[in-house]
């Protein structure tokens, strides 16, 4: 408790933080819009050094829902992390599990204990807590790097659009305003999110939704993905903007096949766990291909695998996460009315839903199965 007390208090004494990965080049040549980019994923995943082995993160873009992106939550503790270990470590693997929701307007205190110190691998644990309570959990382990046997029977998806060619989720969401179907209220919201600056570019291959009539597709989802603008070469912070950026649609993946979208009132949505491995090294400010699909749903879960390949088809990194897609009962008035319709339909008041397409522009959000309220994404 009292370290929580002491996390809410100390403020940062000066702008450079011991042992930070992430320094800004003051003589960035690329375009202003990249600079800023570049400037806030930097703030995204910034920790403030409180004592040893105890940093503190703040939730930088306000969010859609009153929870913080599980993604920044990971990529954080994984900064934590990587502060307490030697630069000659890179992570090799990371379990992490999403406790309780976690709220974005205080900050959150990362613990990380140094479970061990071997001579080719090291293992941290970090419990990230706000309030007294720990609301996230993750054990990340590290290797020195070293030669070994080669194998990838791994495949990058034949037929894939170069990125280049692909329309952004930005373009995806200046199309979804002009469709006159999206309710005021809503279109107020697409553009107030709009002008929030997003460090990371994704461009879907697949096409979007219609979320008013969606249909059922193929369980699988592929979209091309990298940071705006050059990033320090540090490999580490390679891996931590990654694990920032896979979290943005596995969630959705689960949903195709079964016609549902993010937008519908009865269902309730989050992120339960992730893990990742890492193969190879790779720069996540150029093109990665995100290749996601689902194997079951069941119990209101649903599990999710994604492969992250190089422009070059190498398997750098790969992704597991079971995500929660809970539907609730539907609900009657006292005339027998259905209230569970799709935005945009009579009956159905559109404050509180979001229409956004199942595809890179969705992000899930940390909650548990106790505690999960209706899930809107953001854009």
């Amino acid at each position: 408790q009292k370290l929580n007390e002491r996390m809410l208090t100390v403020t940062p004494t000066s702008s450079k933080v011991a042992g930070e990965i992430h320094p800004l080049a003051e003589t960035a040549t690329v375009p202003s819009s990249e600079v800023e980019c570049i400037s806030l994923i930097s703030r995204i995943l910034h920790l403030e050094y409180i004592d040893e082995d105890i940093y503190r993160g703040e939730c930088v873009i306000p969010p859609s829902i009153n929870r913080i992106f599980g993604g920044q939550v990971i990529g954080q503790a994984l900064h934590a992390a990587s502060k307490t270990v030697d630069s000659a470590y890179y992570v090799h693997s990371l379990h992490a599990y999403f406790i309780r929701p976690g709220d974005p307007s205080i900050p959150v205190l990362y613990l990380v204990s140094r479970i061990r110190d071997g001579g080719s691998f090291v293992n941290r644990s970090v419990r990230g807590v706000q309030k007294g309570k720990v609301m996230f959990n993750m054990s990340a382990s590290f290797q020195m790097h070293e030669k070994g046997l080669e194998h990838q029977s791994a495949l990058m998806p034949i037929d894939v659009p170069p990125p280049e060619t692909l329309p952004t989720s930005h373009d995806l969401r200046k199309k979804l305003l002009t469709d006159e179907r999206v309710p005021p209220p809503v279109r107020e919201y697409l553009i107030r999110q709009a002008a929030i600056p997003i460090p990371i570019e994704i461009r879907p291959v697949d096409p979007p939704v219609d979320h008013f009539k969606p249909e059922k597709r193929p369980p699988n989802q592929v979209q091309w993905m990298k940071a705006v603008g050059r990033l320090p070469d540090d490999p580490r912070f390679h891996q931590i903007v990654t694990a920032y950026c896979s979290d943005y649609s596995l969630v959705g993946t689960l949903l195709l096949p079964h016609g549902i979208t993010f937008s519908n009132r009865r269902l309730q949505s989050a992120s339960l766990d992730h893990s990742m491995y890492f193969h190879h090294p790779f720069r996540a400010d150029e093109w990665l291909l995100y290749d996601m699909n689902t194997t079951v749903t069941s119990a209101g879960r649903g599990l999710a695998f994604g492969r992250v390949f190089d422009k070059e088809g190498r398997l750098v990194c790969s992704t597991v996460q079971e995500g929660l897609i809970r539907m609730r009962a539907k609900k009657t008035d006292s005339s027998g009315n259905n209230n569970n319709k799709q935005p945009g339909q009579p009956g159905q008041q559109q404050q509180d839903t979001t229409p956004t397409p199942t595809t890179a522009t969705t992000a899930t959000a940390t909650t548990t199965a106790n505690d999960s309220k209706p899930h809107k994404a953001a854009l």
